[in-house]
């Protein structure tokens, strides 16, 4: 629901609907930090003794799938005598295609509140993607993404973003 001629936003209303808006910007930031570190694993993993060229050429591939693909390839090749390695990678890799599937719905939503007050007071702030609400029109999104939910991402993507660190810095620096 919209707001009528002359009516004004409730402070609580603009207050929640800025904290999305951070929780938003949180979860797609907290991205990058994924990608660095999926750069940094492929850069260890083509071993060119020159990190500049392994992250150039993964930062030159503009699909995040292919940049999953070429970094598995070089991974599988790199390390296929280390099994601990390779597991560790695949549960990383399978965490990695849910995880990106959520950050695209993120990057491609948009924010939305429901209310039955005039001023917005009761509103419900949520993400809603944006071809649910153009589809759909009236019709209540089959899927939203609450500020609690947005949040607990953000704390996915960098979990993920730190696995993936963990595993080059373990492959990099051996402990034995």
């Amino acid at each position: 629901m919209g707001l009528e001629m002359g009516k004004t936003e409730s402070t609580e209303y603009v207050e929640a609907k800025q904290q999305m808006h951070i929780a938003l910007g949180r979860a797609i930031s907290s991205w990058a930090r994924v990608e660095g570190s999926l750069c940094r694993l492929f850069s260890l993993s083509v071993n060119s003794g020159n990190s500049i060229v392994g992250s150039e050429v993964f930062s030159s591939v503009k699909s995040h799938e292919v940049r999953v693909s070429i970094t598995d390839a070089a991974f599988r090749v790199a390390y296929k005598s280390n099994s601990e390695a390779l597991q560790r990678w695949t549960a990383i890799l399978k965490r990695l295609g849910t995880a990106r599937k959520l950050r695209s719905k993120l990057a491609h939503s948009q924010i939305v509140a429901r209310s039955t007050k005039p001023d917005m007071s009761n509103a419900e702030i949520r993400i809603v993607p944006f071809h649910f609400m153009e589809t759909h029109k009236d019709i209540e999104a089959f899927e939203r993404h609450t500020m609690r939910q947005v949040l607990h991402y953000v704390d996915q993507f960098i979990q993920l973003a730190d696995d993936i660190h963990k595993l080059e810095f373990d492959l990099r620096w051996p402990s034995n």
